[in-house]
C-alpha cells in the first residue's frame, strides 16, 4: 500500500508517542475548557439565579394570597369610603 508524505509523518508520529508511552488526542472534544464552555456555564449559572429569585416571589405572593382577610372592619365604612376624602360621588353630588 502506498502512504503519502503526510501519513507516513503520521504514523512517524505516533510510533514516538507510543514509544514514550504517552496518550494519543484522538477522541478528545476540542471545546473542552474552551471559552464557549465557560461562556454556557456563566449563562447557566445567571438563569439559575433569575429562577431562584422567581420562585421566592412565587412562593410569598402564595403565602400572601392564603392570608385570610379579617372581618373587623365595619361594612357601612367600606362603602362610602370613595365620599370620605372628596370622592367622585361626592364630587357628583355637589355639582347637581
Amino acid at each position: 500500500m502506498f502512504l503519502s508524505a503526510k501519513d507516513k509523518e503520521k504514523e512517524k508520529v505516533t510510533a514516538e508517542r507510543k514509544r514514550f508511552g504517552l496518550k494519543s488526542n484522538e477522541g478528545k472534544s476540542s471545546s473542552t475548557g474552551s471559552a464557549i464552555d465557560v461562556s454556557v456555564q456563566n449563562t447557566i449559572k445567571q438563569l439559575r439565579a433569575q429562577n431562584k429569585k422567581q420562585k421566592r416571589k412565587i412562593k410569598a405572593l402564595k403565602r400572601k394570597s392564603t392570608v385570610p382577610e379579617s372581618g373587623d372592619g365595619d361594612k357601612d365604612s367600606d362603602a362610602d369610603a370613595g365620599d370620605q376624602f372628596g370622592g367622585k360621588i361626592s364630587k357628583r353630588k355637589s355639582k347637581h
